[in-house]
């Protein structure tokens, strides 16, 4: 085994080198400008923050859910509940579209007591119904 690289091995190592390094400068610096830009974050894709049309999180559910920031839109597949979270300072301006596609009741209830629209609860009785609601940061309106 020899002890040094050989020197056409070497010349090859130095002629490749300074494309790989700048390469990797330029990957390491894409990197950063995506997760200062937020489509990249924690190491995952954020695929709202990619350029073009906005992109909605879909949920499909057969089962009751408790919404999280990160879903937009809900389609029902069943008679379940849509639990919102609660309206406050930092869900202000958060909006959920919610759809019954399916042939029960989607009841959409609010936490801690809040109203969408004034009502505390609000179906969507019928297939092929949705809503949309907002936070206003005190309780949910329709919108």
């Amino acid at each position: 085994m020899p002890d040094q690289i050989p020197p056409i091995a070497l010349s090859w190592l130095n002629q490749l080198w300074p494309n790989v390094y700048r390469k990797c400068q330029a990957i390491a610096a894409a990197e950063v400008s995506l997760a200062l830009s937020g489509i990249v974050s924690g190491g995952k894709v954020n695929v709202k923050a990619l350029s073009g049309s906005p992109r909605l999180a879909i949920h499909n559910t057969y089962v009751s859910v408790t919404l999280t920031p990160g879903d937009d839109l809900v389609v029902c597949f069943a008679t379940l509940v849509v639990a919102l979270p609660v309206s406050s300072f930092e869900t202000l301006g958060q909006v959920y579209h919610i759809k019954n596609s399916g042939t029960g009741v989607v009841t959409i209830v609010p936490t801690g007591g809040q109203t969408v629209d004034g009502y505390s609860s609000y179906p969507l009785a019928s297939q092929w119904v949705y809503a949309t609601v907002c936070s206003d940061g005190a309780n949910w309106v329709l919108i």
